[in-house]
């Protein structure tokens, strides 16, 4: 399969810095094409396996990316942020809202997002 041809070759990294640049639709792309790969590294791995993309993605500073990518005021590409985020880190998801609600830090939801 050629996805796993860029796979090897590096993309999920390259990817994850392009997330990095202060461009919102390409950020929007990537995060679609991230989408995607993460969809097939699910459908790859084994019932007790984790996602190989997923952890990929996490070992080469994804996480960081997608957190800063929270920030902007942009609604289409928080909303892809938390597509991405929901679909295949509902764990780190979870973990953060309980710390940030220990902390007694605002809990940003999509519903705040859809009111800027």
């Amino acid at each position: 399969m050629q996805a796993w041809q860029l796979i090897k070759e590096g993309v999920v990294a390259a990817f994850a810095q392009m997330l990095g640049r202060k461009d919102p639709a390409l950020a929007i792309g990537v995060l679609e094409a991230l989408d995607r790969l993460h969809l097939l590294g699910e459908r790859s791995a084994g019932e007790d396996e984790r996602n190989p993309i997923a952890e990929e993605f996490c070992q080469v500073g994804g996480m960081a990316r997608l957190e800063e990518l929270q920030m902007p005021d942009n609604t289409l590409l928080y909303k892809a942020v938390i597509r991405l985020l929901e679909g295949y880190y509902e764990d780190s998801i979870a973990d953060k809202r309980r710390a940030e609600e220990q902390n007694g830090e605002k809990v940003r939801s999509e519903s705040d997002a859809g009111n800027e």
